[in-house]
């Protein structure tokens, strides 16, 4: 018994090693920020000239390259992505205001542009005609868009953080609130929004 308690810790630690290799969400040093959601379906395009990434190797690579949300879009034009059946799609920002959503359904890639200061996605396609099955996505994704326009997209990180809260579901694992500006986050864990971790350049 006093064996394994040490092993478990030692690969608790590797784990957490490897963490920044598996990301599902991020923002770099130039504020550049990335996430991903689930939808349902996965059928990106496949081009068997090129490299296949898995979706979270993908957002590494935009996290260390990527200095712009153009670049970001560049950089995953080069390669396939899969999602390994867990379908997804991807929202990209720049402290400049420039955004993007990437999905990819229907074996092709959707890249819809932000037409206001703010871009919502959540967990249906937001680019996908076909998605009037999804209903409850839309009504998260309402919520935040309303929210948004009412605020005209300006929200500090404490106040994006509240309206996470307001779309969490059961199965929410985590909300984050990114500062891009000031490359600064506050995040909560398990929907336990009275304990917010709040992240700087200074450390937490």
């Amino acid at each position: 018994l006093g064996v394994y308690p040490g092993r478990f810790s030692l690969w608790r630690r590797l784990l957490l090693l490897a963490s920044p290799l598996v990301p599902t969400e991020g923002m770099n040093e130039h504020g550049l920020t990335v996430s991903k959601a689930y939808v349902p379906r996965d059928d990106p395009p496949y081009d068997p000239s090129r490299d296949t990434l898995m979706f979270r190797t993908a957002m590494r690579l935009v996290l260390d390259q990527a200095r712009t949300t153009q670049e970001a879009i560049d950089l995953l034009a080069l390669y396939n992505i899969s999602f390994a059946g867990a379908g997804g799609h991807l929202l990209i920002a720049d402290p400049s205001g420039d955004s993007a959503i990437l999905e990819y359904f229907d074996d092709q890639v959707v890249v819809i542009r932000n037409p206001a200061p703010w871009q919502v996605i959540t967990n249906f396609e937001v680019g996908n005609p076909n998605n009037q099955d999804q209903e409850p996505g839309c009504q998260r994704y309402n919520l935040v868009e309303d929210a948004l326009e009412h605020s005209e997209g300006v929200l500090n990180i404490e106040g994006g953080l509240d309206l996470l809260s307001q779309v969490s579901v059961n199965g929410t694992l985590w909300s984050i609130s990114f500062d891009m500006t000031t490359q600064e986050m506050d995040i909560v864990l398990h929907r336990q929004y009275e304990n917010v971790f709040h992240l700087s350049k200074d450390g937490w």
